[in-house]
């Protein structure tokens, strides 16, 4: 029982913090876009990846 606790506590604190550290990570510039004159794909990845973190 208390794997699976500590498992889930796992799961759950990453859940939370992916998705900031990925959002932090594009607002400081941290995490390029490929194409740094396309303004616009970094705009496509920073909606793109909090999304799929969460799933």
């Amino acid at each position: 029982m208390a794997g699976v606790i500590h498992k889930f506590l796992f799961a759950s604190i990453a859940m939370w913090i992916a998705p900031i550290v990925i959002l932090y990570g594009f607002n400081h510039h941290i995490f390029p876009g490929w194409f740094p004159w396309l303004s616009k794909l970094d705009n496509i990845m920073f909606a793109l990846f909090p999304s799929l973190s969460v799933y």
